[in-house]
């Protein structure tokens, strides 16, 4: 992408089996930051960050994210949930205990700025040209890789 410009990624967790599939509540993160969603809506089991350089998952624990999607997780919510029970041959679950159907889905924006990790929300860095990836962890230690490239505009 041009410098300055904006590239989307979405990501979703799939149940490809004909019968509903229950999944405990893990904690096998890949990469350090990652988390569960946002307070008190988004209750998804994966998080996404934003890697300067090419990443496998051979590598990718050794990283240091730029941004992490969402920034902050809810744990006083998030400590209730024990699993998710996904419907067949689909990305909607149920939070267990006893919560309503939900698209497991996301997606985010990369554009030609990001926040620094564990900086303030307005302070925004500009991508130097260069590749970068986007890595998706589940909370069961499942990973998804997207790349992208910024060149000066």
């Amino acid at each position: 992408m041009a410098s300055g410009a904006t590239i989307g990624i979405s990501v979703s967790d799939y149940n490809p089996a004909s019968s509903t599939l229950n999944l405990s509540k893990g904690s096998d993160w890949a990469v350090d930051g990652l988390g569960t969603g946002w307070c008190p809506s988004l209750y998804l089991p994966f998080g996404i960050a934003v890697l300067r350089g090419v990443y496998t998952a051979a590598n990718v624990s050794q990283a240091e994210p730029l941004e992490i999607f969402p920034m902050v997780a809810c744990p006083m919510i998030v400590m209730y949930i024990e699993g998710y029970s996904f419907q067949p041959m689909s990305d909607n679950a149920s939070i267990l205990p006893g919560g309503g159907v939900a698209t497991m889905a996301t997606g985010i924006s990369a554009s030609g700025t990001y926040g620094a990790a564990g900086s303030e929300i307005n302070q925004f860095s500009p991508f130097a040209p260069g590749t970068y990836t986007v890595v998706a962890g589940d909370e069961w230690g499942n990973l998804a890789f997207a790349y992208f490239t910024v060149v000066s505009s």
